[in-house]
């Protein structure tokens, strides 16, 4: 069985866009969704029609800069969310281990 996916390539300057290798062994999967793009910024959402059971056991790792309150605000998301509680006891939230170890000079 032979599967074809469609690859695209994103600006690998912008951090996060693109897996680069420091991020390579947490071995993780993004689906990126955007409404910039001009095939469908005319859109005000994009419907991607996840089933529940998907983010079971999901775990959900904050960029570096994360604080405390933009934690806050994605469990607030979830809380929120139509997940079904029980889907939704099985999602954790955890800050980055890079979290106060990437330091890249500033032009000041």
């Amino acid at each position: 069985m032979t599967s074809v996916v469609e690859m695209k390539c994103y600006d690998t300057t912008v951090l996060g866009k693109q897996k680069s290798d420091p991020w390579d062994y947490e071995k993780e999967t993004r689906i990126m969704s955007v409404l910039s793009l001009p095939y469908n910024r005319n859109w005000e959402y994009l419907d991607l029609r996840l089933k529940p059971e998907m983010f079971r056991g999901l775990k959900i790792i904050l960029s570096p800069w994360s604080t405390q309150k933009r934690k806050e605000m994605v469990e607030g998301f979830l809380a929120d969310s139509e997940l079904p509680q029980e889907i939704k006891d099985t999602i954790t939230i955890e800050f980055s281990t890079l979290k106060g170890k990437l330091h890249f000079p500033t032009n000041r």
